[in-house]
């Protein structure tokens, strides 16, 4: 079972950028913005632990982890020409 870390799930959605061809400057915007919206995740489910909404909890990692999953299993697309 591999662990998943932030920096982690930022290397495997910047892969399937940089397969798209995205500009350096574009790839810089994106993980800004992945960073911002982990951030933001990462509030959240603070936020249902401290106020014990453990059932809410558990079904938005479960969300989530099926979204890491389906990441993870794609694959390579052809290039675009």
């Amino acid at each position: 079972m591999v662990t998943l870390s932030l920096w982690r799930l930022w290397s495997m959605y910047k892969k399937l950028l940089v397969e798209d061809g995205l500009s350096r400057r574009d790839l810089v915007l994106a993980q800004a913005a992945f960073y911002a919206g982990a951030r933001a995740t990462l509030k959240v489910l603070n936020h249902l632990l401290e106020h014990d909404e453990d059932e809410e909890l558990r079904r938005t990692i479960q969300r989530h982890g099926r979204q890491i999953k389906a990441l993870q299993g794609l694959r390579p697309r052809a290039r675009r020409h």
